[in-house]
Protein backbone atom coordinates (compact mmCIF):
# COMPACT_ATOMS: atom_id res chain seq x y z
CA UNK A 1 0.00 0.00 0.00
CA UNK A 2 2.92 2.45 0.82
CA UNK A 3 4.11 1.88 -2.98
CA UNK A 4 0.60 2.36 -4.17
CA UNK A 5 0.55 5.81 -1.87
CA UNK A 6 3.78 6.96 -3.44
CA UNK A 7 2.12 7.17 -6.93
CA UNK A 8 0.77 10.62 -5.75
CA UNK A 9 -2.99 9.35 -6.13
CA UNK A 10 -5.65 10.39 -3.63
CA UNK A 11 -7.70 7.46 -4.70
CA UNK A 12 -5.88 3.45 -4.68
CA UNK A 13 -7.86 1.92 -8.27
CA UNK A 14 -7.63 -1.80 -9.56
CA UNK A 15 -6.07 0.12 -12.23
CA UNK A 16 -3.88 1.82 -10.81
CA UNK A 17 -2.78 -1.50 -8.81
CA UNK A 18 -2.15 -3.00 -12.65
CA UNK A 19 -0.11 -0.21 -13.46
CA UNK A 20 2.64 -0.44 -10.21
CA UNK A 21 2.26 -4.22 -10.22
CA UNK A 22 2.84 -4.48 -14.13
CA UNK A 23 0.02 -6.69 -13.82
CA UNK A 24 -2.82 -7.57 -16.32
CA UNK A 25 -6.39 -7.03 -15.86
CA UNK A 26 -7.98 -10.74 -16.28
CA UNK A 27 -10.27 -9.39 -18.75
CA UNK A 28 -7.86 -8.64 -21.15
CA UNK A 29 -5.94 -12.27 -20.69
CA UNK A 30 -9.55 -14.01 -20.93
CA UNK A 31 -9.62 -12.42 -24.75
CA UNK A 32 -6.20 -13.24 -25.60
CA UNK A 33 -7.27 -17.25 -24.42
CA UNK A 34 -10.76 -16.38 -26.16
CA UNK A 35 -9.12 -15.59 -29.73
CA UNK A 36 -6.87 -18.23 -29.29
CA UNK A 37 -9.68 -20.71 -29.02
CA UNK A 38 -11.47 -19.21 -32.10
CA UNK A 39 -7.87 -19.02 -34.41
CA UNK A 40 -8.41 -14.98 -34.55
CA UNK A 41 -4.85 -14.45 -34.69
CA UNK A 42 -5.20 -10.50 -34.99
CA UNK A 43 -7.04 -9.79 -32.35
CA UNK A 44 -4.82 -11.99 -30.36
CA UNK A 45 -2.12 -9.86 -31.34
CA UNK A 46 -3.93 -7.02 -30.69
CA UNK A 47 -4.59 -8.27 -26.87
CA UNK A 48 -0.93 -8.84 -26.36
CA UNK A 49 0.29 -5.56 -27.69
CA UNK A 50 -2.36 -3.49 -25.74
CA UNK A 51 -0.91 -5.72 -22.58
CA UNK A 52 2.34 -4.88 -22.89
CA UNK A 53 1.60 -1.08 -24.23
CA UNK A 54 -0.14 -0.76 -21.05
CA UNK A 55 2.86 -1.38 -18.98
CA UNK A 56 2.74 -5.35 -18.24
CA UNK A 57 5.91 -7.26 -16.92
CA UNK A 58 6.21 -9.53 -19.21
CA UNK A 59 6.82 -12.60 -16.93
CA UNK A 60 3.82 -12.01 -15.00
CA UNK A 61 1.43 -11.99 -18.18
CA UNK A 62 2.80 -14.71 -19.34
CA UNK A 63 2.10 -16.21 -16.06
CA UNK A 64 -1.40 -14.73 -16.57
CA UNK A 65 -1.80 -16.91 -19.79
CA UNK A 66 -0.46 -19.69 -18.50
CA UNK A 67 -3.15 -19.88 -15.53
CA UNK A 68 -5.85 -19.79 -17.73
CA UNK A 69 -4.23 -22.64 -20.02
CA UNK A 70 -4.21 -24.18 -16.80
CA UNK A 71 -7.86 -23.73 -15.68
CA UNK A 72 -8.97 -24.65 -18.85
CA UNK A 73 -7.36 -27.83 -19.35
CA UNK A 74 -8.11 -28.85 -15.79
CA UNK A 75 -11.97 -27.40 -16.59
CA UNK A 76 -12.17 -29.34 -20.25
CA UNK A 77 -11.34 -33.03 -18.30
CA UNK A 78 -12.85 -32.59 -15.62
CA UNK A 79 -9.83 -32.20 -13.52
CA UNK A 80 -11.48 -30.21 -11.18
CA UNK A 81 -11.12 -26.74 -10.53
CA UNK A 82 -9.95 -26.12 -6.78
CA UNK A 83 -6.16 -26.23 -8.10
CA UNK A 84 -6.29 -23.15 -9.96
CA UNK A 85 -5.63 -19.35 -7.91
CA UNK A 86 -7.99 -18.29 -10.24
CA UNK A 87 -10.76 -15.80 -8.83
CA UNK A 88 -14.11 -16.76 -8.97
CA UNK A 89 -14.98 -14.17 -12.25
CA UNK A 90 -12.30 -15.51 -13.89
CA UNK A 91 -13.40 -19.42 -13.45
CA UNK A 92 -16.68 -18.43 -14.76
CA UNK A 93 -15.72 -17.08 -17.46
CA UNK A 94 -13.60 -20.25 -18.53
CA UNK A 95 -16.51 -22.46 -17.82
CA UNK A 96 -18.55 -20.09 -20.23
CA UNK A 97 -15.75 -20.74 -22.81
CA UNK A 98 -15.80 -24.49 -22.45
CA UNK A 99 -20.21 -24.51 -22.11
CA UNK A 100 -19.81 -22.29 -25.51
CA UNK A 101 -17.71 -24.10 -28.02
CA UNK A 102 -16.00 -27.14 -28.59
CA UNK A 103 -12.73 -26.79 -27.23
CA UNK A 104 -9.92 -28.80 -28.61
CA UNK A 105 -7.80 -30.79 -25.75
CA UNK A 106 -4.73 -30.99 -27.97
CA UNK A 107 -4.44 -27.16 -28.48
CA UNK A 108 -4.87 -26.58 -25.04
CA UNK A 109 -1.92 -28.85 -24.10
CA UNK A 110 0.19 -27.27 -27.35
CA UNK A 111 -0.91 -23.61 -26.29
CA UNK A 112 0.58 -24.18 -22.88
CA UNK A 113 3.72 -26.14 -23.74
CA UNK A 114 4.25 -23.38 -26.44
CA UNK A 115 3.82 -20.29 -23.52
CA UNK A 116 5.58 -22.05 -21.08
CA UNK A 117 8.43 -22.87 -23.68
CA UNK A 118 8.28 -18.60 -24.50
CA UNK A 119 9.52 -18.01 -20.61
CA UNK A 120 13.11 -18.62 -21.80
CA UNK A 121 12.70 -16.42 -24.99
CA UNK A 122 11.66 -13.26 -22.81
CA UNK A 123 14.85 -13.42 -21.44
CA UNK A 124 16.82 -12.50 -24.34
CA UNK A 125 14.03 -11.10 -26.69
CA UNK A 126 14.51 -7.52 -27.90
CA UNK A 127 11.01 -7.22 -27.96
CA UNK A 128 9.27 -9.14 -25.10
CA UNK A 129 6.01 -9.10 -26.56
CA UNK A 130 8.04 -11.38 -29.43
CA UNK A 131 8.12 -14.38 -27.74
CA UNK A 132 4.73 -14.56 -26.57
CA UNK A 133 3.59 -13.22 -30.26
CA UNK A 134 5.29 -16.30 -31.71
CA UNK A 135 3.67 -18.75 -29.30
CA UNK A 136 0.27 -17.29 -29.55
CA UNK A 137 0.41 -17.81 -33.57
CA UNK A 138 2.08 -20.88 -33.79
CA UNK A 139 -0.63 -22.59 -31.12
CA UNK A 140 -3.22 -21.15 -33.56
CA UNK A 141 -1.41 -23.29 -36.63
CA UNK A 142 -2.53 -26.75 -37.42
CA UNK A 143 0.56 -29.29 -35.48
CA UNK A 144 2.19 -31.18 -38.13
CA UNK A 145 0.86 -34.95 -38.28
CA UNK A 146 -1.88 -33.58 -36.72
CA UNK A 147 -3.96 -31.39 -39.45
CA UNK A 148 -7.15 -31.04 -37.62
CA UNK A 149 -6.93 -31.98 -33.68
CA UNK A 150 -4.66 -29.02 -32.65
CA UNK A 151 -7.13 -26.38 -34.56
CA UNK A 152 -9.47 -23.97 -32.60
CA UNK A 153 -12.32 -25.68 -33.98
CA UNK A 154 -12.06 -29.08 -32.81
CA UNK A 155 -10.85 -32.43 -33.88
CA UNK A 156 -11.84 -33.24 -37.29
CA UNK A 157 -13.39 -29.90 -38.03
CA UNK A 158 -12.64 -28.04 -40.84
CA UNK A 159 -11.24 -24.38 -41.41
CA UNK A 160 -14.21 -21.87 -41.49
CA UNK A 161 -13.54 -20.34 -45.04
CA UNK A 162 -14.89 -16.78 -46.03
CA UNK A 163 -17.20 -17.29 -49.53
CA UNK A 164 -15.03 -16.54 -52.43
CA UNK A 165 -17.29 -12.88 -53.03
CA UNK A 166 -16.96 -11.31 -49.90
CA UNK A 167 -14.66 -10.29 -47.11
CA UNK A 168 -16.21 -11.64 -43.88
CA UNK A 169 -15.11 -10.22 -40.66
CA UNK A 170 -13.36 -12.36 -38.22
CA UNK A 171 -15.14 -13.86 -35.01
CA UNK A 172 -13.54 -12.10 -32.05
CA UNK A 173 -13.75 -12.66 -28.72
CA UNK A 174 -14.45 -9.82 -26.62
Amino acid sequence: LDQLAAYGSDEITLELVHQVLGSVPSALVTRLIGNLLLGNVGAGLQAINQAMDGGAEPRQFLGEILDQLRALILLRTGGGEDGTSLAADELDELRSMVGQRPISLALLVRATKLFNEAANGLRTAVRPQLPLELAFVEATLPSEGEPDAATPWGAGGERPRASAGAAKPQEAWQ
